[in-house]
């Protein structure tokens, strides 16, 4: 938790790290919500996990904003209050290169291969979109996926495809739809392209993520933050 709460404190201007509430301060963020023992002009806490329900529920009531460590706990907090945050691996994790994605096979008259879900993903920051488009030898297939950190399939319509059970013979991670045999396989699955874009969004880390996160988020806790103030 400390580690998480110098993270805010690095990205969000004219904050401070205190072991206690300021009754004067605008705005007390608590990591996690065990910390918060009695109202502020404005409480957020961090909510990790559920031990003790009573006490969860206290605080969730009493605190302006809740900010969930993941979806996990959603069901546990009116959506008035409750802002869900995924933390970016802490920056010595993060990879100083693009995610590579491989996508295997060739486009055809028809569009059942949904090469255009591919190439949304070739615009996402920080992300390298390779096509073998059928033009590579065995050798130069097998190198491709040896470089690649994801084989993306994005087929509509498939018997297949064998790159789901090559990539997976190169320990190479599979991203798929439910087409032809992928879901009989370990892949991580996919319905729509907004479920595609949402993989990726998780998947890829730039170097800012978490500068961009933390603004993210303290831009909604503001918003909450001033319509409480015009309500009183």
């Amino acid at each position: 938790m400390e580690k998480l709460a110098n993270h805010f404190h690095k990205y969000i201007p004219n904050s401070r790290v205190s072991t206690e509430a300021d009754i004067n301060s605008d705005i007390n963020f608590y990591f996690n919500w065990h910390a918060m023992r009695q109202k502020t002009k404005f409480d957020v806490c961090w909510f990790t996990h559920i031990e003790n329900r009573d006490w969860w529920d206290s605080i969730v009531s009493a605190c302006d904003v809740a900010v969930l460590h993941g979806s996990k706990y959603k069901d546990s907090v009116p959506e008035e209050k409750r802002i869900t945050f995924y933390p970016p691996p802490f920056e010595n994790f993060l990879p100083q290169k693009k995610t590579k994605v491989l996508v295997v096979g060739r486009s055809y008259g028809s569009d059942r291969k949904n090469f255009e879900a591919a190439n949304s993903i070739g615009k996402l920051d920080n992300i390298e979109l390779t096509f073998t488009e059928g033009k590579l030898s065995e050798q130069e297939l097998k190198e491709a996926y040896l470089g690649t950190d994801y084989v993306l399939v994005t087929s509509r319509i498939e018997a297949g495809p064998m790159c789901v059970v090559e990539a997976l013979a190169m320990n190479k991670p599979i991203i798929a739809p439910d087409a032809g045999w992928c879901w009989d396989y370990p892949v991580i699955r996919f319905s729509n392209e907004e479920d595609l874009n949402l993989i990726f969004k998780k998947l890829s880390f730039p170097n800012n993520a978490w500068k961009t996160e933390v603004e993210n988020l303290t831009k909604e806790i503001n918003i909450i933050h001033n319509s409480r103030r015009r309500i009183n």
